[in-house]
């Protein structure tokens, strides 16, 4: 098993590359997350086969537990081109926008790969949130009415 197997890269890197995003200067942003959700994929492709991860977390009996199955596979594969797809063809790379949509990925990722209901019930909280506050800034009201609608159905 090489160092790259690790599915908690694979959910990782979306979110240091949001916090790198956030860090850098403007002009930067947007290559950075491209990178960042490149990265992703990358690690995600090197992670197929990838044994289970658990890790013993807060009490005996609760443990972070992320797994790869087939169905996962296909999700995961999805999540990450999309993810790709949404920071290269945003059409106002802000910064704040840029680290949202990298977090997003990252959350989604959670949710699929998740092999315990702590690590599933964290992203299925922090998904509804994360699309509000990418769907709040933009200037379109039926858009802020869709992504309300959408982080309603995700809660």
């Amino acid at each position: 098993m090489s160092g790259l197997e690790d599915l908690r890269l694979v959910v990782g890197a979306p979110f240091v590359g949001a916090l790198l995003v956030s860090l850098a200067p403007a002009r930067a942003g947007r290559g950075i997350a491209a990178i960042g959700a490149l990265v992703t994929c990358g690690l995600l492709a090197a992670s197929i086969g990838a044994p289970v991860i658990e890790v013993p977390w807060v009490v005996r009996g609760i443990a972070l537990r992320l797994a790869v199955d087939p169905l996962a596979l296909v999700g995961a594969a999805a999540c990450a081109v999309a993810g790709v797809m949404a920071v290269l063809e945003e059409t106002r790379p802000s910064r704040g926008r840029l680290a949202g949509l990298l977090a997003l990925q990252g959350t989604a990722l959670a949710g699929l790969l998740a092999g315990d209901v702590f690590v599933l019930a964290g992203a299925w909280t922090l998904a509804p949130a994360l699309v509000i506050g990418l769907t709040s800034g933009t200037g379109s009201p039926r858009a802020r009415v869709a992504g309300r609608a959408l982080a309603l159905g995700l809660a």
